[in-house]
Order: C-alpha cells, then structure tokens, then sequence
C-alpha cells in the first residue's frame, strides 16, 4: 500500500506563508518609525493582521509599535523625517487615524491629531512651492492623507485650503502637468507617468481630494486638463523594446519618452489604467472608461518574466503587487478578466514567497511593505479572508 500526501490547497500555503512571515515582522528591529520600513509599517501591518483573524495578540503587538513611535514623538526624538508620508510624519497621522477607524484607538487624540493635520499642511505647503509634488515621497501624499482624514471626520478645512493653494501654482500655467521633481533637479525637464513618482499618482490623489471637497467648474477643467494630457500619450501599439503603451517619461524639451518594461505598481500601464477608471467615474465619462478597459485588458495577456519583468514577491514591482492591483481592478469594473488575473497573479506570488522564504531575509526587508515581506503578507490576508480590504488605499489601491 503505497500512502500518498494530502495536497494542500493553495490558501493552506498562503496562511503557513502568513505565519511565517508575521513572526519575522513581529521580531524585526526597524532602524526608525516611517510607515513604509520602520516601526509604524510593523503597527500598520499587524493592525490588519488583526483585523483579518481577530486575535487580540496582533492588536497588542500593533498597539506596542505604536506606542514607541508616540513616545519617541513625545519626547522630541521621533525617527522620522519632515512632513510627507513615506518617511515622515504624515505617515504618523495616517496610522494613527487608521487606528482611530478601526476602534484601536479612541477618537479623544483628535484634538491632537488636528494640530500635527495643520502643521503637516503647512510644512507640505513648502514643497508645493518647490514643486516637490510625488506621492511617496512629496506633497501629494500628505495631501492624499489630509484627504483620507477629512473624509473621515467629515471636516474639509484643511484638503480645500490644500487644493487651493494647488490650483493657484498649477491651474493657470500653459503647461498641463503638475511640475514634480522631488526625484532631483535631473528631472526638471521631465514629465513623469509612474504611480508612485509622477502624474498618474497625482491626479489619483487629486480625484480623491475633490471628491470630497466638491469643486468648481474651473477645477473641474484643470484636472480634466491634466488628465488628458496623460491619455494623448497613449499609443496603438506597444512601445518599442516594451509592452507597454504608456510612456514612463516624456522630455518636454524634445519630446522624446522613454517606457517601462515592468507591469508594477511603481511604473508600467497600471497607473494609467487606475487613474481612467477613476476620472471615468469621477466625470461620467465614456472615453477614460474605454482607454482603462482597452488598457486593463491588455494587461492580462502578460504572464512571462519577459512581457512583465516580475520575480520576486513584492508589492512594488513584484506579483504581490500585481495580483492586488488586479483585485483592485476586479472592484473597480466588475471584469471577470481582473478577477482571473488576480488569482494567477496570487499563485505566483505563493510560488515566489515560497522560495524567499526558505533563505535568510534581509533585514530591511523584514519591515518594508513596499519591497519586503510585510506588503506580501498583506497581499496574502486579502487572499485568505477573501474580503475587501482597504489595506490597498495606503499605495493609492
């Protein structure tokens, strides 16, 4: 008699993967508090953690992390780097409301959390005048927080003084972007595309930031403005050397571009496809829902490394990325193809996961969600509870 093993399902794998990865975050040791690689992603982590089985064990542990970064914030000796999201402490107010939401929290930190909204305003006001608008990195991520914010409380003081002070800098200029250079002075002559640097991500934040506030005609028609101007880029036929039909960066002195190989978070024709689908609810509009169908769709038909560049894990240009944007997409349009996608795309991310993790993790991605374990971790919780998760609203998902 010859004994054979149980084949295990692919969301058995997923949660064993889970498992291990939620014990090398929780015993990390991040080298500072930012919420994408310190010790605010491990409380930002583990608070979906728990939310997705509901053991008080992970509200603690998400609980702890943050209380270090309030005590070091306190005490004057926060490991945390000026006013945007990434690495400052616009990231404090995100999690902070996130844990507020989610009942982790009581709301009584609210006048405090009004202060640090202001100052965090102010300081991003800075950047405005510099042109230092990048989601990650810049203004616009704090204006993308300031937003969520609002929306949450219901006061839109602060986003409609934000977009006021946008609109002055931005509305009446010939050209129709948003100047962006927060990747270095190299790129003043330079338009970005990329979701996670440039004008895709931008006017993400922008559709998020007017759909609470309302807006006037005039608004209206700088942002339509500037939408269509990433949509005139659009090309019938994959770009040379890629496949892509967006370009990733456009010389404005020449006109020359340059595309992405990668179908990523950070740059390929997923930006694009996300921010038609928005503005094509946002405006009512038939064109931007046909140019993000036609562009989504394409999309699906890349499964190899050499169509996608994709193998390894991660959100930002990993499967796990990938498969939530996908899952993303599904909600968004209701498509089957997405949805098709998105699992594909999740057994990839299991195949791959598998692999990282039978040798030794580095430590900074112990706590990096964007390019480290805990973003796969959460790509993996989506999967297993099978529920929508709001997660993805922290990489504009």
């Amino acid at each position: 008699m010859t004994l054979t093993q149980p084949r295990v399902s692919k969301k058995d794998k997923a949660v064993l993967l889970l498992h291990k990865i939620s014990e090398i975050v929780e015993n990390s040791k991040p080298i500072n508090d930012t919420l994408f690689g310190g010790n605010l992603a491990v409380a930002f982590y583990f608070a979906h953690l728990y939310e997705t089985f509901g053991e008080e064990k992970y509200a603690d542990i998400a609980m702890d992390r943050l209380e270090k970064v309030l005590t070091a914030f306190n005490e004057n000796r926060s490991a945390l780097f000026g006013p945007y999201f990434c690495n400052g402490f616009t990231g404090l107010l995100y999690v902070i409301s996130l844990f507020i939401e989610k009942g982790l929290l009581s709301a009584e930190i609210k006048e405090d959390t009004d202060l640090l909204a202001t100052q965090l305003m102010h300081g991003a006001f800075a950047g405005v005048d510099e042109d230092y608008n990048d989601f990650v990195h810049g203004s616009f991520g704090t204006l993308y927080v300031l937003a969520h914010y609002a929306e949450q409380f219901k006061e839109y003081g602060l986003v409609k003084n934000f977009l006021h002070k946008i609109e002055s800098r931005y509305k009446d200029t010939d050209n129709p972007w948003i100047a962006s250079y927060a990747e270095g002075e190299q790129e003043k002559t330079k338009v970005n595309f990329s979701l996670s640097h440039g004008q895709t991500g931008l006017l993400l934040v922008l559709l998020k930031a007017y759909s609470g506030t309302g807006y006037s005609v005039d608004s209206s028609n700088f942002l339509k403005r500037n939408i269509d101007y990433v949509l005139s880029f659009k090309n019938d036929i994959s770009i040379e050397g890629t496949n892509n039909y967006f370009p990733s960066v456009v010389n404005t002195v020449d006109g020359t571009h340059k595309a992405s190989g990668r179908l990523g978070w950070c740059y390929g024709d997923f930006g694009q496809t996300l921010l038609f689908y928005k503005a094509a609810v946002f405006f009512n509009d038939k064109i931007y829902l046909a140019a993000a169908e036609d562009t989504g769709i394409k999309t699906t038909h890349r499964k190899t490394y050499e169509t996608t560049l994709l193998n390894s894990a991660q959100l930002c240009h990993g499967t796990g990325g990938t498969a939530h944007i996908y899952k993303t997409l599904y909600q968004q349009s209701g498509n089957a193809i997405y949805n098709k996608a998105y699992h594909y795309w999740m057994q990839q991310t299991i195949e791959y996961a598998e692999k990282e993790l039978g040798s030794p993790v580095a430590a900074r991605t112990q706590t990096d969600i964007v390019e480290g374990l805990p973003g796969i971790g959460l790509t993996l919780m989506s999967f297993i509870s099978g529920k929508q998760s709001d997660w993805g609203n922290l990489i504009l998902l």
